[in-house]
């Protein structure tokens, strides 16, 4: 589980004091499971199994947060998006720079949940702002708003993930005469890298070496689907020492099974505690032999 940051100023806010017993609890359990853009998707069975609170008691916490969730007035079923409004603001995360690989990452999660976005002004108004530089050179500047910058690099195959390529370059190093070409290759270290993978999974055990290499010979659509599966996983799987080791993650393509939510098991691995009465040969002949008379005709 990801480290998070918290503001013990909450305890002075009046907001926070006012709230019950039930709304506290709550919301120290939506800042240790939201993703890291802020978003939570409703599990009332998984709140139930951590706090210990009825669903109605749940439901009802919800709503007394309203203030600072979004997506908490409409009826919450399972499923449902609501968002911690200044988790960001706590996380030392605003502006998002797109050219941070961790602010990338939480890029990313508002695309995914574009409609979302477009139903609250709080979120289209979150400030994107960063510079990419080269040599010490700015060469490329953004500074706009979360809503615009999702419009703008909506229709790409892949608008916010950046991809590690190496470009083959050909120089003439001498006159041509001298027919010698020399190829060079340029590599632009950025996202999904082994690091985001590394550090989002976040179990770091085994041959970090080991697992960089089976890493890199991943396509780029994989990579992104690995970035894109994790925070499930991790929600699903809160406790990281029951999660894959990251290897076994890569070599069992575990990005490709099905989300399990803890506590739900099929029934058809539950086992009767009951055990059959064990009947011996004799006994057996016994009940056959007096069973006889019994016989209808």
């Amino acid at each position: 589980m990801a480290k998070r940051l918290t503001n013990t100023e909450k305890y002075n806010d009046s907001w926070f004091v006012d709230l019950e017993a039930v709304e506290k609890l709550l919301f120290y359990y939506l800042i240790d499971h939201v993703d890291n853009a802020g978003f939570y998707e409703v599990s009332l069975r998984h709140i139930q199994f951590h706090l210990g609170v009825s669903k109605d008691e749940i439901l009802g916490a919800i709503k007394g947060l309203r203030r600072g969730l979004l997506g908490a007035d409409s009826d919450i079923q399972n499923g449902d998006k609501i968002y911690l409004k200044n988790f960001l603001k706590h996380q030392k995360m605003l502006p998002l720079n797109p050219f941070n690989s961790y602010h990338i990452n939480a890029l990313r999660v508002f695309e995914t949940n574009f409609r979302f976005v477009e139903k609250h002004p709080f979120l289209q108004n979150l400030i994107v702002k960063g510079t990419k530089t080269k040599d010490k050179e700015i060469i490329k500047n953004i500074d706009t708003n979360l809503i615009k910058y999702l419009k703008e690099n909506q229709g790409l195959t892949s608008p916010i993930v950046e991809v590690k390529v190496i470009v083959e370059v050909e120089e003439d190093v001498e006159e041509k005469e001298k027919g010698k070409i020399e190829k060079s290759k340029i590599e632009e270290n950025v996202y999904p890298t082994f690091d985001d993978f590394w550090n989002e999974y976040d179990k770091k055990v085994g041959s970090k070496e080991k697992i960089k290499k089976k890493w890199n010979k991943l396509s780029q659509k994989t990579k992104e689907e690995i970035l894109d599966y994790i925070p499930k996983y991790k929600q699903a799987q809160p406790d990281k020492q029951y999660r894959k080791n990251p290897e076994t993650f890569l070599n069992n393509q575990s990005w490709k099974d099905e989300i399990i939510s803890n506590g739900k098991q099929s029934s058809n691995n539950t086992q009767s505690t009951e055990r059959e009465p064990k009947i011996n040969r004799q006994t057996r002949e016994t009940i056959i032999s007096n069973s006889q008379g019994w016989e209808v005709e």
